[in-house]
């Protein structure tokens, strides 16, 4: 279902033009794709859990807002990227809808790693 990308677990083939490079540096790299992408029906528990999990790897990753900007450029809606779930991207997107991207980036960016860094 997922495949590894330079160690990096996805759902979807880059283009060509797109400058995936910053994967390199990933917290993620080489960890088990199944704790960042969940089916659609998946709830509960078991997805706090893979969600909680992944997060923590996210919180000290080095290229974590490259990463949240590729899941929020690609509408991704299956995986937590950049220390967010699909519904904390929406949420934020749509508080923030009338904002240039960077903004909204940056405000999704600073919500999470605070809410990790207080979890220590």
């Amino acid at each position: 279902m997922s495949e590894h990308n330079n160690g990096v677990a996805r759902l979807w083939e880059a283009p060509e033009w797109k400058d995936l490079s910053w994967q390199e540096h990933a917290a993620c790299r080489g960890t088990d794709p199944e704790f960042f992408y969940y089916e659609g029906d998946e709830r509960g528990n078991n997805y706090r859990a893979k969600a909680d999990y992944a997060k923590r790897i996210c919180a000290v990753c080095p290229v974590r807002l490259e990463c949240l900007t590729d899941a929020v450029e690609r509408d991704d809606r299956f995986s937590i990227q950049g220390g967010t779930t699909p519904k904390d991207r929406g949420v934020v997107k749509w508080t923030h809808r009338n904002h240039p991207l960077e903004i909204i980036l940056e405000r999704m960016y600073k919500k999470e790693k605070d809410r990790w860094t207080m979890k220590k």
